[in-house]
């Protein structure tokens, strides 16, 4: 009977939800402001930011900074932190938050240089630096650009020891001072360091890539031709960010289904999402008029709010905490080869190693009502994140997350049946399940007493009734 029951209950949450098809304006072919509905279909949705200003690294010439190679910006303390590999002229350029410039770390320690660096990363007042081409990290107090500390070669590396360089290529640091980098040629996953240089093992790892043809060719390989494959190696991380929380977010560059991780201290890929169709990606390949995205860089927000960088094709695909794709933005026109993207606040400045130029974005009317709906719901007031996805919706009718969001909001606050039409518009099938489910309780428990006694009224009325008749025809017997 159970069983008949929740089958009859999941054909029925089924039937409701094939019931709503709500009509979405067509993505015009030249459009870059769209999302994608429930079925994977690109829909047109409202510019969520919009590019404001550019600064050209060309406009510090006349103060004698030439800036030939940005290969990665940091923000903190209201400056901006630039990191320029140009051979032979690598340094750290310091600008304020209207990027004036403010000045130069070029030496340190009595004349030590960099040597193509490509990373930093600033916390508790110390900046680190991927020194990749002297192979160690660098690490400088922020105020005063002392030499604090310099991280060589770690001991004790599984796939280390017997390579004849070593090269960090990508660093982060998470708030207890945990040094996680990515380092060329390792593929065991990002290493974690203390600021001692001690090796405390791996965090995270791509899973192997196998080609079915070239594994059956491997089976006849000879012990030095395998060891001379690298086929079946894991595919590197291409970037890395650290959240206040301590989860470790990554890009790979070659894996399309699975471009974005977010890993916990176990290594455990905890990425939030739906559906697995549904899982952070950037376009839906069958759907979209771009290709495959390539990922090259990731930075989150203090509430949850991702943006994953698309290399080949200028795009900026933000991210919810949950998984949930809050709008797609920037084009080849304004990024050609962009290759890292930070947050200010809630600005974006993406950098585009093409033209040696910074791009600042920042959210639209309808951008810092999305923006803030997600922050108020992080932070846990309900109310005030209901009241602007109920403003999102009045810019934006189509937007499915802003149903979604309000539903979720309706469900915690128990009003179940308010739930399950939110929940149905924004097309969220789980959610709508479970308010679903919910609401059967409730109604279960308010009108199972009254069918109770109204059941049990009628079998004593038909048990009296049939014992009178038994009595009457008895008596009609004797007689």
């Amino acid at each position: 009977m159970k069983r008949k029951l929740k089958y009859l209950s999941a054909c029925l949450v089924v039937a409701t939800m094939m019931n709503v098809n709500p009509v979405k304006a067509d993505v015009n072919s030249n459009s870059e402001y769209y999302l994608y509905d429930y079925w994977g279909e690109p829909y047109y949705s409202a510019p969520l930011f919009e590019n404001v200003k550019m600064v050209d690294a060309n406009d510090y010439l006349n103060q004698g900074i030439r800036l030939d190679k940005i290969t990665d910006i940091f923000y903190e303390n209201n400056q901006f932190y630039l990191l320029d590999a140009s051979e032979g002229n690598e340094k750290i350029v310091i600008l304020d938050q209207s990027f004036n410039y403010i000045s130069t770390i070029s030496t340190f320690n009595n004349g030590d240089k960099l040597s193509k660096p490509q990373s930093l990363y600033i916390r508790d007042g110390l900046i680190y630096i991927a020194d990749t081409g002297n192979g160690r990290v660098v690490v400088l107090d922020q105020m005063t650009h002392e030499l604090k500390t310099i991280i060589g070669k770690p001991e004790g590396v599984p796939g280390l020891e017997k390579k004849a360089t070593y090269e960090p290529t990508k660093i982060a640091v998470d708030n207890v001072g945990r040094i996680y980098m990515i380092v060329n040629g390792i593929y065991e996953g990002i290493l974690e360091v203390d600021i001692e240089g001690n090796f405390y093992g791996f965090k995270g790892v791509n899973k192997v890539k196998v080609d079915f043809v070239d594994l059956f060719w491997y089976q006849f390989m000879t012990k030095e031709q395998r060891e001379q494959t690298i086929g079946y190696l894991p595919t590197q991380f291409a970037n890395i960010d650290v959240d206040e929380n301590g989860f470790i977010y990554t890009v790979t560059r070659s894996d399309s289904k699975e471009p974005i991780k977010k890993f916990n201290l176990k290594s455990e890929d905890v990425l939030k999402f739906e559906y697995d169709f549904a899982r952070p990606s950037g376009d839906y390949m069958q759907k979209s008029k771009y290709g495959t995205n390539v990922f090259v860089s990731i930075a989150i927000n203090d509430y949850g709010i991702y943006a994953a960088l698309d290399e080949v094709y200028g795009r900026i695909f933000l991210y919810d905490e949950n998984g949930n794709m809050l709008g797609i933005l920037g084009n080849n026109d304004e990024l050609k080869k962009p290759s890292e993207i930070i947050w200010v606040d809630d600005d974006l400045v993406v950098i585009d190693s093409s033209s040696n130029r910074m791009k600042v974005y920042t959210p639209t009317e309808y951008g810092k009502i999305v923006l803030n709906a997600s922050k108020s719901y992080y932070d846990g007031d309900l109310h005030q994140s209901s009241l602007y996805w109920e403003e999102a919706l009045k810019q934006n009718s189509n937007f499915e997350l802003a149903y979604t969001g309000i539903g979720k909001i309706k469900y915690r606050e128990g009003q179940y049946k308010e739930a399950m039409e939110y929940f149905q518009l924004g097309q969220s099938r789980s959610n709508y399940t479970r308010a679903f489910e919910k609401y059967r309780g409730e109604m279960i428990k308010q009108y199972l007493p009254v069918v109770f006694f109204v059941g049990t009224g009628a079998v004593i009325f038909y048990v009296v009734k049939s014992v009178r008749r038994s009595g009457k025809k008895g008596q009609a017997d004797v007689f």
